[in-house]
């Protein structure tokens, strides 16, 4: 006796549906793949996106008439972008851990230096304020401005402002300032320009790195 086209229908169904799944299965595995690359890529361009520096700086104007009398000038201004997520990339050899949070370098800054300023006294007390900004790179070191002490103090020299000597200087990296232990500290005690929390104004001579 034959089967009857109603079992031969149902036959097929069932084959059909069998193979639908399997197909549905074999799938899914494909499609995470897919998934897992496209956030691979939105998140490289994220990163990229995000590692793009907006940071700026201008030295402002002084004019000197005489030797200590300042009779116009202008502020500069700078901004140090922050990065604002975190990026880590590392990669290690097969049976190698690697390190989930690697210590950072000990005395170094977390930000690079947008700019630092000098505190020089001379014999009797008297004040002088230079500042440098436009630093090259991204230096860390907060020993950095150590080796412009003499082209300060010459460049006051030549103004007519001699034996002034530098006494202490700050730096600014990223927001924040540090003094010269690298220890983070504020602008209280120099001189700012406005309310931009900045060291600079008419009493702080702007000098370009040599």
């Amino acid at each position: 006796m034959g089967r009857s086209p109603r079992n031969i229908r149902g036959f097929v169904s069932l084959e059909c549906l069998l193979l639908s799944a399997i197909m549905v299965i074999g799938l899914i595995p494909g499609l995470v793949a897919v998934q897992k690359a496209h956030a691979s890529e939105l998140s490289d361009t994220a990163f990229g996106i995000e590692a793009l520096d907006q940071s700026f700086s201008y030295q402002g104007l002084q004019y000197l008439r005489g030797v200590d009398e300042c009779s116009a000038g202008s502020a500069g201004s700078g901004f140090g972008d922050e990065f604002d997520g975190r990026i880590v990339i590392r990669r290690s050899e097969p049976g190698q851990e690697s390190d989930p949070d690697p210590d950072p370098d000990p005395g170094s800054l977390p930000h690079g230096i947008s700019y630092f300023a000098f505190r020089l006294q001379d014999a009797v007390g008297a004040e002088k304020y230079v500042k440098y900004d436009q630093i090259p790179g991204d230096v860390r070191d907060p020993a950095f401005p150590v080796q412009f002490f003499e082209h300060a103090e010459e460049q006051l020299r030549l103004m007519g402002m001699d034996e002034f000597e530098v006494d202490d200087y700050i730096i600014k990296a990223g927001n924040r300032h540090y003094n010269n232990e690298g220890d983070e500290t504020s602008t209280d005690g120099w001189p700012e320009a406005g309310n931009s929390g900045n060291v600079g104004g008419p009493d702080v001579i702007d000098l370009t790195l040599p």
